[in-house]
């Protein structure tokens, strides 16, 4: 199935259009990082990535 530009242009928020060489192009469900049972990890590590960031 071929799906036109102004269709991938239009997905709604929360769904992407995924590409690898391997296996034929599908759509699927975004997961917001802050919906992750791992959310306090993950604010943490961010937040040491911006402060290393900001040091450069």
């Amino acid at each position: 199935m071929t799906m036109p530009p102004e269709t991938i242009r239009t997905l709604p928020f929360g769904l992407a259009l995924v590409l690898l060489r391997s296996s034929p192009p599908l759509v699927t469900d975004l997961r917001p990082w802050t919906a992750r049972k791992e959310v306090e990890q993950l604010r943490t590590e961010r937040t040491a990535i911006e402060k290393a960031l900001q040091r450069r």
